[in-house]
Order: structure tokens, then sequence, then C-alpha cells
């Protein structure tokens, strides 16, 4: 009994690291982007969808060719994001966390920058937080809470603070957070003493607001931008609760048990939160004035909770627990089809095609929906890299983008 708890805890560790790992899906309002751009965790939107189109449907037995790779990111579990011509993201150096700019082209490396000091008594000290790119500037933050903005085409630092050590954050050496933009605040969750949230102005670091403070520590996930006709705002779990902030005043319009899901997805007005160890995941639709939350299903599947899922036309995929790929019925939440040779894993959606990266096996594959039944049509496994196989995969200007551990590895995926 006690190994299985020790292995349930190492789990919920690894899954902190997901900012690779947690932006709980989300809207970042990059509009002026183009589509084939990965502007932070999870893509354009923050759903694990890629816009892009004419992809490969098939690989080639030995797997998509190889462009480039870089070793020199530093040790960390956050993936990549792409602005234009240049790729970013974060790594642990020694005592340091730094930002790496590399050239889409060619893997070279144009730039580095520290963002702030790296974890010291942290078991998995290794960078979690993928930066976040908007209109020429990339944010990012260090496991310790210190957040800068860097110019993305010389890497000039605008300016940096250590938000955990300001507001007295509660979980410091625990920051999980890829940083969220909103129109033009930054938001990022210290859960101190003194305040919860807090929104600063992205040019300046300047505080636009902050929230009152709930009394609770920091949970392994990000805030999440949820809009309905009436209001704009900002979720974020905590501990022990689940929060709707107004975007514009920092007013906590509603605070509730946390339901269960380290990732869950918004759609509109409804958010999908993945299932626990042990427990399945549930559908909740809120109102329009994001005052009050419904349960609309719960259904039997727990989650990987890296891994968390995507929207596909009238489904959601999950990963699950242990193993398997789930695809869900999202009138009802009974399962439609399962995929089960497959361990716990993170994916991406892209050109109608599902490409997931297996934390276990450290195979990249490729899936299809046909007739709402899950098929693996190719598969290859990664060469380069060591330790656990848990960032996110990024796809942009035909690139598959790979990190593991201190390696990015980009392969092409466009059609010829």
């Amino acid at each position: 009994m006690k190994k299985s708890k020790q292995s349930t805890k190492t789990l919920v560790v690894l899954c902190a690291f997901i900012s690779i790992a947690f932006g709980l899906v989300v809207s970042c309002k990059t509009k002026d982007s183009p589509s084939n751009e990965w502007s932070q965790w999870r893509g354009p939107n923050r759903d694990g969808i890629s816009l892009e189109k004419n992809l490969l449907k098939v690989w080639p037995v030995e797997g998509p060719v190889l462009a480039w790779s870089v070793d020199s990111i530093g040790e960390g579990f956050s993936s990549a994001t792409v602005c234009g011509q240049t790729v970013f993201t974060t790594g642990k150096r020694d005592s340091l966390e730094i930002l790496t700019a590399i050239s889409l082209n060619d893997g070279s490396v144009l730039w580095t920058g520290v963002v702030g000091r790296a974890s010291k008594k942290n078991d998995w000290p290794q960078s979690r937080c993928t930066p976040t790119v908007y209109q020429g500037k990339v944010y990012a933050s260090a496991i310790s809470g210190d957040l800068s903005c860097f110019d993305c085409e010389t890497g000039k630092i605008e300016w940096s603070k250590p938000v955990y050590d300001i507001y007295d954050g509660q979980e410091k050496d625990e920051a999980t957070e890829s940083p969220l933009v909103f129109d033009d605040k930054i938001i990022v969750t210290p859960c101190g003493e003194k305040t919860t949230m807090v929104a600063l102005n992205r040019l300046t670091g300047e505080v636009i607001w902050e929230t009152e403070s709930i009394g609770d520590t920091a949970s392994y996930a990000s805030p999440v931008f949820i809009e309905t006709p009436v209001r704009k705002a900002i979720f974020a779990s905590t501990r022990n609760f689940d929060l709707l902030v107004d975007g514009n005043t920092g007013e906590i319009i509603m605070k509730e048990p946390h339901i269960s899901g380290m990732v869950p997805q918004v759609m509109g007005n409804e958010i999908y939160f993945t299932g626990e160890y042990k427990k399945g995941g549930s559908l909740y639709k809120y109102s329009e004035d994001l005052s009050e939350r419904n349960l609309i299903w719960n259904d039997t599947v727990s989650a990987f909770p890296i891994g968390g899922c995507v929207p596909y036309q009238n489904k959601i995929l999950v990963s699950g627990f242990r193993k398997g790929l789930f695809c869900i019925d999202k009138e009802n939440g009974n399962v439609v089809s399962v995929f089960d040779d497959m361990n716990g894993c993170n994916f991406t959606l892209a050109d109608d095609m599902i490409y997931t990266f297996e934390n276990r096996k450290g195979n990249v594959d490729l899936f299809t929906m046909n007739a709402d039944t899950l098929q693996m049509v190719s598969q290859f496994k990664i060469s380069q890299g060591k330790g656990a196989q848990i960032a996110h995969l990024s796809i942009s200007n035909g690139l598959l983008l790979v990190r593991r551990g201190e390696v990015l590895m980009a392969y092409n995926i466009k059609q010829v």
C-alpha cells in the first residue's frame, strides 16, 4: 500500500513540470499571430490543436526526417514555443534557469538569457515553465517564481520580477505556470498571504490589479482564459479551490472546491476536468456571468495527469492514467474508442491527425480517427536525450518539435 501511494505521489510531482504542463488549456488572445505559430504551451489557443495543414498522413518506417537537434538548452521538461523563425524554450543550468532562442531553420542557437533562479531544494529542479510569445516579447518563468520579459529578436531583458518573493508565495521553488497573456496583462498566481493572483503590465511589469488572498497554496496548474458574451475571466486552480477572476478588475467571481484534473479543457463556457487516479473526469457548464457551474456528466476515465485532453470534433481525447488513449463522446461522456497499447502520453492534433509522445517508451505515434475508432498509422522512437519523456509536443512551420532533457529535436512532417 505504501509503495502504491509513493508511486502516485511521484507521478503527481512529475505533473508539476508540465507547464510544459500546466497551462490549463487557454486562449492567450494571440489572434494576431499566424496560424502556423506555436506561441505558447499547447499551441495557439492552449488546447493542443495546431492549425497547420498539408502534413504527412503516414511516416517512413524509420520515422520523419530529423531536420536538426540542439543539446545545449539545459535540463528541463518545458516544451517549445515558436514565433516567426525562432524557437524558444527554457532549461536549468547550474543555479539558474535560462531561455534559449533557436533558429527554426537550422537549429543554431541565436541567443540565451537568464530567466531567474533555479530550485535549490526541489527533488525535481529542472525547468517546467514553457515560455509565452506575444507581439515581439517572450515571457518566461523560473521554478523560483522569477518572471522575466525578453525582446524576441535581441534577447534583451525588458524587465524581471521575483514574483513569489514579492507576494510571499506559499509554494516557493514550486512555480509551474506558463505565463498567460490576457490583453496587455501577464497573469500569474503566486498564492501568497498578500494575494492569490496578480495581473502585471506586460510591457513594464507594473501591477495592474491584485486579487484578495484566499489563504491557499499553489496547485500544479496555470491560469486559463475563459470568455462568454457577457464576461472575460481567468480560471485558476489552487490546491483546494477553483477560482474565476474578472480579467479587468481582479474581482473573484467564483470560488468552489477544487475538482479533479490538472489540465482542464476550456470549450466555450464549458470546462472538461480530466480524472485523477482511480477517479473519472467530468464536464461542467458555466453560467454566462460565470458565477456558477453545473455538472453535465461524469465519465469513468482515469487520466494521465501530464497528458491532459484535446477536443476533437464532437469528442474529447484523453490519455489514460497508466495506459490507453481514450475517445469520449462529448454529449454524454461515454467511451467510444480505446487504443490499449499505449503508455501515458501527451498529444496534439494537426491536420486531422493525432500525435502522441509516450512517457515510458519514448515513442512518437501518429493516429487517425476512422469511424470513431482510433488507429495508429505510424510510429518511431526518439534516439536523443535522457530522463523523463514528458515535455509536450509542438508543431510549427511543418516541424514536429520533441524535447527530452537537454535535447530539442525538430522533425520534418510537411508533405512535399
